[in-house]
């Protein structure tokens, strides 16, 4: 498995939102499947130079393509950004723009290894634990052996929602399934799009919702790279 380029290039930003992947105003909706990092040179920012960096995806491919990240860099830095790897499938644009001043940067977007959805799906969760494996009570417990990345669409999230994600695995194959991973979340997302790390899976995992409060609609995506 080898890291090669997905593009390579550079020019300067200005108030207009540039998609790195297209090389074209954008966000665009890119679909070749991966696993990608963005790295983006900012030696060449100074003062009161500001720099918008945007990551955009679906969870499936006939959701809506929103805001998974997004970061303000100002002033002077060190000399390069990049992000953590992310599994990418749906409808993916990495974006950048120069919200104050015009400079020269260079990017490229590199890509270590093919990707695939193993599981999707959209479900009203409540507050029965719901598992994105199987697409049904849970946990459940799935053996297939991979690195696998979840993604979901938090868009009907509100103020007084809370959401609990959960990973569930086993630490070796005669062991009993545990939560490996767990995290809350609270309110309406500034950024729809949620994603967890990458996880190397085998023995007997799962991902599972459960809304600690209200009831929420969310699509979903388990990506396993190849």
């Amino acid at each position: 498995m080898s890291v090669t380029a997905f593009i390579d290039q550079s020019r300067t930003f200005d108030t207009t939102e540039w998609d790195l992947a297209t090389n074209t105003a954008g966000p665009d909706g890119t679909t070749d499947d991966g696993v990608y990092q963005a790295y983006v040179t900012t030696g060449n920012m100074a003062g009161t130079n500001e720099l918008q960096i945007s990551c955009y995806e679906k969870a499936r491919a006939a959701d809506t393509q929103r805001l998974l990240f997004q970061q303000n860099l100002v002033g002077p830095q060190i000399g390069l950004w990049t992000h953590s790897p992310l599994l990418l499938t749906a409808g993916w644009s990495f974006t950048a723009k120069a919200v104050v001043g015009s400079f020269a940067c260079g990017w490229s977007i590199r890509q270590l290894a093919v990707g695939s959805e193993l599981y999707s799906g959209t479900s009203a969760i409540g507050s029965a634990e719901w598992s994105l494996s199987t697409d049904s009570a849970g946990p459940d417990v799935d053996t297939t052996a991979g690195s696998y990345q979840l993604f979901l669409d938090l868009f009907d999230m509100v103020s007084a929602d809370e959401l609990q994600i959960t990973m569930y695995e086993k630490g070796h194959s005669a062991g009993s399934q545990a939560i490996s991973y767990r995290v809350p979340l609270l309110g309406k997302r500034p950024f729809p799009m949620w994603a967890s790390p990458a996880f190397m899976l085998m023995h007997g995992w799962d991902f599972a919702l459960k809304a600690i409060s209200g009831t929420i609609t969310v699509p979903w995506s388990i990506r396993k790279a190849a």
